[in-house]
């Protein structure tokens, strides 16, 4: 099946800044679990923190959110320690909310109203946005 949804995705310091857009089916959930194998596998070791802007996000599938989460369970196994997502709509916050909780009890996990107040979270996580 071909791809629908989009990302991007880079680092910002040792925040991996993952930008999610439209509807995703398990095709999407795949391409970003490998490109974000290659990001994390092409830095130093150590811990980093997750900012996920969900802002332009439509929703999923139920198997796509099950795939997701293979990509956040290897996170977890590869440094991932913080977590922290952006939602347009408290709808689209509730789509998640069976994952968040679940994320909740293995990173510190915290939902931001914006990117400013995400970043300002993160920093106080120890996880400081690089200087630009």
């Amino acid at each position: 099946m071909r791809q629908h949804g989009f990302y991007s995705l880079g680092w910002n310091g040792s925040i991996l800044v993952v930008r999610y857009m439209d509807t995703w089916n398990v095709e999407a959930a795949v391409a970003l679990h490998q490109a974000a194998q290659q990001a994390w596998m092409n830095r130093p070791a150590s811990t980093w923190a997750m900012l996920s802007d969900l802002s332009q996000w439509e929703g999923a599938t139920p198997e796509t959110l099950d795939r997701w989460w293979q990509f956040f369970d290897d996170g977890v196994a590869n440094g991932l320690t913080t977590v922290t997502d952006i939602f347009s709509t408290r709808f689209h916050g509730l789509l998640v909310d069976s994952i968040a909780k679940r994320a909740s009890a293995w990173v510190n996990y915290r939902r931001s109203d914006n990117e400013a107040e995400a970043f300002e979270w993160l920093a106080q996580q120890g996880f400081p946005a690089a200087k630009t």
